[in-house]
């Protein structure tokens, strides 16, 4: 009957031996937990369920198949490459630092050149204003300065 939950009267499938061990699997097959002469003796219904059994226990983390060939002179070029990129950032950073270091030194004879220049040409007035506006910019930016340390150093 098709509402019937009894279990339909079959032939009880053939118990394998208890010293009998798990078919080992190759790289492109998992492993069987019951020999293949074992699954042709069982009926339809069981012999599924023992199937899906296998699936679900082959699931779980893949190896990498290219893992498998990583060889020794692999693992040899890549260290070299990763030394060959550190030294590649560390010359990036020391060329980034003597632009900043230019740029700043650019900066300072600028001021020190506008300031000679006004003084010596007699605009006192214009200097009055524009001495007080400078050093108010640069205490402004070495506190900004001071603060992103304080910040980085919190871990903020």
């Amino acid at each position: 009957m098709a509402g019937d939950n009894t279990p339909s009267r079959q032939p009880a499938p053939e118990q394998p031996a208890k010293d009998v061990e798990p078919t080992p699997g190759t790289a492109e097959t998992p492993p069987q937990l019951v020999p293949p002469e074992v699954l042709e003796n069982l009926p339809p219904p069981q012999r599924e369920m023992f199937e899906r059994i296998e699936t679900l226990a082959a699931w779980g983390p893949m190896p990498n198949p290219v893992l498998r060939q990583i060889r020794p002179e692999h693992i040899t070029t890549i260290l070299a490459n990763q030394a060959k990129d550190n030294e590649r950032d560390y010359a990036d950073r020391r060329d980034g630092r003597r632009v900043y270091g230019w740029l700043a030194f650019g900066l300072a004879t600028l001021t020190v050149v506008v300031v000679l220049a006004l003084a010596l040409s007699g605009h006192e007035a214009i200097l009055a204003q524009l001495i007080p506006l400078a050093i108010a910019f640069v205490g402004g930016f070495g506190g900004g300065m001071g603060f992103g340390e304080w910040r980085r150093g919190r871990g903020a």
